[in-house]
């Protein structure tokens, strides 16, 4: 009587078992089960329910995936396609309960917000949400899970890289714009290609290098704080786990997800050192930004084109929809177009064409995510203000001036959306940053541990506005916040060590690489780096959490790390043209 078992037979290549089990009182198990015989994939919609958005207002949500807002408001607060959320788990805190959707397979779920969308049928009489997985793929006599037809193609790669390593690098570009595939690990944490990519290509250079008798490293200023902080992460593991406080509870499978955080901030590191030590030529810095401008930026123009959205989603992996990815394809596309006097018509025409998307995306589609529009403010401007030396002096004075009246605070904090988006989304930040440093002071000199402050919020409600979280699974939605945490006071130290280091590197490489594909290279990664170290305050963008942002978000983030490692491969190439 706890059971019900529904049984679609779409036609003779196949049929689909929806099963309801009832496990508690408090708990009910929605799974679906395919059998697909046909030779090619079958594109499945599943639809597990609707909910009506009046119940739901000024509830709470949390998730383990990508989450449109922190809260139900009156008004829709959407990503592209009316997505309220994707991924893993969904948490609710509503007036009426609490409620827990987590999915048990590879295939993420999705909630649809159809308030204001007149093609959404199901929305229109009474406002609601739709509950359910969208575009899941079913394969010959499989369930649904693209990894098995990735497998064999893995191993052709692998054969391939161990002859030709540097093509792991384009690899990387590749899978973490274009596959979007998750791979369960049994925990909270689903991996990536891009996560699983950036370790594998890091291990075959090693072997190539031991192979060849020698593992020359290139030298850099940035290695000793980004060896340091590794160290330090690791060694805050052992640490956080030392000094863990006994009345707070974790799952046995936490050290997992520790080491999953670490490994983020290592997988970081590694494509850093791989394009600085594999890319020993121009011309193959010059196909990496090649084959991210073309795939960035045809993705950000196709959607905007009519059902260019649904078709991004559809090929395209959660890095569209990341700050890193549209500070990383603005930068890259202006700094050729101011410095590359040899860039060729077609090409030209194409950036030009992509900075319009950029610029229709953060300051039309998106302007209420600040990260995006801000962070692209600050590349673009950064780069003007390089290129055009002559106007420096004349714009500082006019934005001093502005500060000083206040007129420039008061219109970026307008068009941030004012003291309702302040309500909804800045001040909420400011109590999860508070409760975060409150948890961490256990121990400020080398942090809790990576992840820790997770499981160490659950043990006391938190107060908002109004609103009571019993179990809040808080982020800090802060870079700095998130290392100060996990790596104490120390870690954030030698973090923005490198940082500086980083910075230093660029601005001196400026001096010798002033036109040109590297001008506009070494440019665009100086207008990168001060638009990152911005967004880093605005959210876990550069180093994600990993129950936030986490490896969906490295699929952005590692670009940036990629191409800030072709920094360390100029300073080679300057290195090895001096000693000549």
């Amino acid at each position: 009587y706890n059971m019900l078992i529904l049984v679609h037979t779409p036609g003779e290549r196949g049929k689909a078992t929806e099963i309801l089990r009832l496990i508690d009182p408090q708990t009910l198990e929605w799974s679906l089960e395919v059998q697909w015989n046909g030779e090619t994939p079958a594109i499945a919609e599943w639809c597990i329910g609707l909910w009506k958005t009046d119940l739901l207002q000024g509830a709470t949500l949390a998730g383990e995936g990508e989450l449109a807002t922190e809260q139900m408001t009156p008004k829709p607060i959407t990503r592209e396609g009316d997505i309220l959320f994707r991924g893993k788990k969904l948490v609710v805190d509503s007036r009426l309960a609490r409620i827990e959707i987590e999915a048990d397979a590879n295939t993420p779920f999705v909630v649809l917000d159809g308030r204001g969308n007149p093609n959404r049928a199901w929305s229109q009489e009474i406002p609601s949400l739709w509950l359910g997985v969208l575009a899941a793929a079913f394969y010959l006599g499989r369930r649904p899970s693209p990894v098995y037809l990735l497998a064999p193609i893995g191993a052709a790669a692998l054969l391939v890289l161990l002859r030709f390593p540097r093509l792991g690098l384009l690899a990387t570009i590749t899978v973490a714009l274009l596959i979007p595939v998750a791979i369960g690990t049994g925990t909270e944490v689903s991996l990536n290609l891009s996560a699983l990519a950036v370790p594998g290509v890091f291990l075959i250079w090693l072997l190539t290098r031991l192979q060849a008798g020698r593992l020359d490293f290139t030298p850099s200023r940035t290695n000793r704080p980004l060896i340091l902080f590794l160290l330090l992460a690791l060694l805050s593991i052992f640490i956080g786990n030392a000094i863990w406080d006994p009345a707070v509870p974790r799952s046995d499978k936490f050290i997992i997800v520790q080491l999953a955080q670490w490994a983020l901030f290592a997988f970081s590191a590694a494509i850093y050192w791989l394009v600085g030590n594999l890319v020993k030529e121009q011309v193959w810095l010059k196909r990496l930004a090649a084959l991210f401008l073309l795939i960035a930026g045809g993705l950000a123009m196709l959607r905007t084109l009519p059902g260019g959205v649904e078709a991004v989603n559809t090929v395209g992996t959660f890095a569209i929809y990341r700050a890193p990815f549209w500070l990383l394809l603005a930068g890259l596309a202006a700094g050729q177009l101011l410095y590359n006097k040899s860039l060729s018509w077609p090409w030209r025409i194409f950036l030009i064409a992509a900075l319009g998307a950029v610029l229709m995306y953060a300051f039309g589609d998106q302007q209420e995510r600040t990260s995006n529009w801000l962070g692209i403010a600050i590349v673009l401007s950064v780069l003007i203000w390089l290129r055009f030396p002559r106007i420096r002096w004349p714009v500082m004075i006019v934005i001093g001036a502005l500060l000083m009246t206040g007129v420039l605070f008061q219109f970026i904090y307008d068009y941030a959306g004012g003291d309702e988006k302040w309500t909804e989304s800045g001040a909420s930040r400011g109590v999860l940053i508070e409760r975060v440093i409150e948890l961490s002071m256990r121990n400020p000199i080398t942090g809790i541990g990576p992840a820790a402050y997770r499981p160490y919020g659950f043990t006391r409600p938190l107060y908002y506005e109004g609103a009571l979280w019993i179990e809040p699974r808080i982020n800090s939605h802060n870079n700095y916040v998130d290392l100060f945490s996990q790596t104490g006071i120390l870690g954030l130290a030698i973090f923005l060590w490198f940082m500086a280091e980083l910075g230093w590197l660029g601005w001196r490489l400026r001096k010798v690489y002033t036109s040109g594909f590297t001008g506009g290279y070494v440019a665009s990664m100086l207008a990168v780096w001060a638009g990152i170290m911005v967004i880093m305050a605005l959210a876990d963008w550069f180093l994600p959490f990993v129950y936030n942002i986490g490896f969906p978000g490295f699929q952005a983030s590692v670009l940036v790390w990629l191409f800030f490692g072709g920094l360390l491969s100029l300073d080679r190439m300057r290195a090895a043209q001096a000693g000549a």
